[in-house]
């Protein structure tokens, strides 16, 4: 029995996630690319094309995580600005905006209302706004307030449509945690 409890708690410290084990300074490279790719709080997105004419187009590499999860911005070295300690901050990369003004505020209030989160049995919410990064990232503000989401909360789905194409990802709120408390 001992030798069974032992075995069990040593396989819980070898699958424990590196962001909970380590200081975010003795993070490896690969490690916060898996971070900010395919963690809990980031997630490859789900594209799809609205129109079967470009069905047969390639995939776009697109991923969307949680800007306002600490272990995201520990990993990226930089603060979310003082206003948005109220907003759950949703990044998109890869979203198909070239030839567009990246300031332009009529995308911008597009992708207003063609973008929410929902959870299951629950009304989706939009963002209050929407910034476009230098780098080609788009930034979703989301009230921390108005879809009633926390750590308890079920599945929550991010969802954004530009012109012909749908981003979706599915994130579950217990996995993210950090340091062993909630992390969006």
């Amino acid at each position: 029995m001992l030798k069974a409890l032992l075995f069990l708690a040593a396989s819980m410290l070898v699958s424990a996630d590196f962001w909970d084990q380590k200081d975010p300074a003795q993070w490896l490279p690969q490690e916060v690319d898996r971070l900010l790719t395919n963690s809990p709080w980031a997630k490859p997105a789900t594209s799809a094309f609205a129109d079967a004419v470009i069905e047969t187009m390639p995939r776009m590499q697109t991923i969307i995580r949680w800007e306002s999860a600490r272990p995201i911005r520990e990993a990226l070295h930089r603060p979310l600005p003082p206003e948005t300690t109220d907003a759950f901050v949703i990044g998109v990369t890869g979203m198909p905006i070239m030839g567009q003004e990246s300031d332009s505020s009529e995308l911008a209030e597009s992708l207003k209302a063609t973008t929410w989160l929902a959870t299951r049995g629950k009304a989706k919410w939009h963002p209050f706004r929407v910034h476009f990064e230098a780098k080609g990232a788009v930034l979703f503000f989301f009230d921390k307030d108005a879809g009633k989401l926390n750590a308890d909360s079920p599945e929550v789905t991010f969802v954004s449509n530009l012109a012909r194409f749908a981003f979706k990802a599915r994130f579950e709120p217990k996995q993210m945690r950090y340091k062993g408390k909630p992390a969006m």
